[in-house]
């Protein structure tokens, strides 16, 4: 059995009556998901990740087909990209591959995003997570958490530079703190990019939010892709 028969089996197993279902329950374009399933592209340990948690599969076994279909306590965790992650990603070597699925059996660990050279008050949306870190025990096992390594001094004093934050993947209202994903226009290309703020209002088209030190974010709502709830901060 080949990864992508694997896939579609773990899909069913899971209840999901088609391909495109489980792309909009995993954030991806469908064309990605399909692609993975029907043999037409492989996929590596970020998709297997994903994969692997929303089905509730071991991400390993989707990958090598070695061991138990069932996951382990600490299964992989799903990569919150807000982009097509076949897009532009450079397939795993068999090295790199062994050692992200034995980071997969890390127990009580969530991936973390961030950027070591920072961007400013932003990070471009990540292709990998740059580290797996403890987390608290209730939003580990929860399905798509992640933390971020807050970027900038734009949330000062609330959030500072590179302090971590915890966050969950459920859309957040009006008057939470928030990670805001969105495709970010320049003159020459568009671009998803994170930012932390306060969300503040639903406005016409766009939706606003607001931080300590910069101006307001005015965001056309065509272009947000995801608005996550910030749910703790520091060290666990």
């Amino acid at each position: 059995m080949d990864m992508h028969t694997r896939l579609k089996e773990a899909r069913i197993r899971a209840g999901y009556k088609s391909g495109a279902a489980a792309a909009r329950r995993l954030g991806l374009a469908a064309s990605t998901y399909n692609a993975h399933e029907n043999g037409q592209n492989e996929f590596g340990p970020d998709h297997a990740e994903a994969y692997g948690r929303a089905f509730k599969v071991s991400a390993g076994w989707l990958l090598t087909g070695n061991g138990s279909i069932e996951p382990t306590s600490s299964t992989a965790y799903p990569d919150p990209e807000i982009d097509d992650l076949s897009e532009g990603t450079k397939a795993h070597s068999p090295i790199s591959n062994k050692a992200r699925i034995k980071s997969l059996l890390q127990p009580d660990q969530i991936p973390l995003y961030g950027d070591l050279d920072g961007f400013g008050d932003y990070i471009a949306a990540p292709q990998n997570h740059i580290d797996m870190i403890e987390g608290p025990r209730h939003l580990v096992e929860t399905l798509g958490a992640y933390a971020l390594r807050m970027p900038g001094t734009s949330m000062e004093p609330r959030y500072h530079e590179g302090e971590t934050l915890f966050v969950v993947p459920r859309t957040a209202r009006p008057g939470q703190y928030v990670v805001v994903q969105y495709l970010q226009e320049t003159d020459e290309f568009e671009q998803a990019i994170w930012q932390v703020a306060r969300y503040e209002k639903v406005t016409g088209a766009n939706r606003v939010f607001s931080r300590y030190n910069g101006p307001d974010l005015v965001i056309p709502n065509e272009k947000i892709r995801a608005i996550h709830e910030i749910i703790a901060t520091g060290g666990w």
